[in-house]
């Protein structure tokens, strides 16, 4: 199935509401491509990694066959529209040469698999194009620095207060490095600790701080003994809702 579709048509053939704005709509088609990719976080799988996603959305919207790029809320699809003078030729190369340069792998959806996430993406909702993916990067940040107080407090009471302090100074910090730094190294993962540091001094005392080094030690990924449920689900900011802006 070549995914060319007119816009209207493809709204009223699956029984939608029409999501885009007035200048998605213009034109008398406007390709849209769907794409199965591997951008979940590693730190919090449920969701997309807004870090690693952010410049890959920022670099496709440079390309001239491309005029939107959306990432899912799971990380899993990529939805492309294109430009007016775009086919779905010129999409498809223009996405596997950005993906690849990226070092990500890319799976161009076809068939049932599009129809279905052809119509998840005009529905319109948990859709994240460009830097708004910012919005996911919060939610690991946070996902984080509450795995690793539950840990903290496996081992040692904390008192409520303090506990909340330490969760929101954690996620803090971890937003600042997904956002402002998120392909940073060495000197600025230093920086990481050491902020990490400073806010252990300023908030426990040396047990506790015993049990947040430990806590650490076991890496910000989820394991089997965080026993935590991965089917919850944020709710989804309003900014990060499906919209189309140029």
């Amino acid at each position: 199935m070549q995914p060319k579709i007119l816009i209207a048509g493809a709204l009223g053939f699956l029984g939608t509401s029409s999501a885009f704005s007035d200048e998605t709509a213009v034109g008398a088609a406007a390709p849209i491509s769907l794409f199965q990719v591997p951008l979940k976080c590693e730190a919090a799988p449920q969701i997309g990694c807004g870090s690693m996603s952010k410049p890959i959305l920022l670099e496709l919207e440079r390309e001239p066959a491309i005029r939107e790029a959306w990432l899912n809320r799971t990380g899993t699809v990529l939805a492309i529209v294109g430009s007016d003078a775009s086919d779905h030729q010129s999409i498809s190369k223009a996405v596997e040469s950005v993906l690849e340069k990226n070092g990500v792998t890319v799976n161009e959806l076809a068939g049932d698999a599009y129809a279905t996430e052809l119509k998840n993406f005009i529905a319109g909702t948990d859709w994240y194009r460009g830097a708004e993916v910012d919005a996911l990067s919060k939610i690991e940040a946070r996902a984080i620095a509450q795995r690793i107080v539950h840990r903290v407090q496996a081992t040692v009471t904390l008192v409520p207060d303090k506990a909340e302090a330490l969760q929101a100074g954690i996620a803090s910090v971890f937003a600042h490095r997904f956002i402002d730094s998120p392909n940073s190294t060495g000197s600025k993962r230093a920086q990481l600790i050491q902020d990490i540091s400073t806010l252990a001094r300023a908030n426990l005392n040396q047990k506790e701080i015993t049990a947040l080094e430990a806590a650490f030690a076991k890496g910000i990924k989820p394991l089997p003994e965080d026993n935590e449920d991965t089917k919850s689900k944020p709710a989804t900011p309003e900014c990060c809702r499906f919209r189309s802006e140029s």
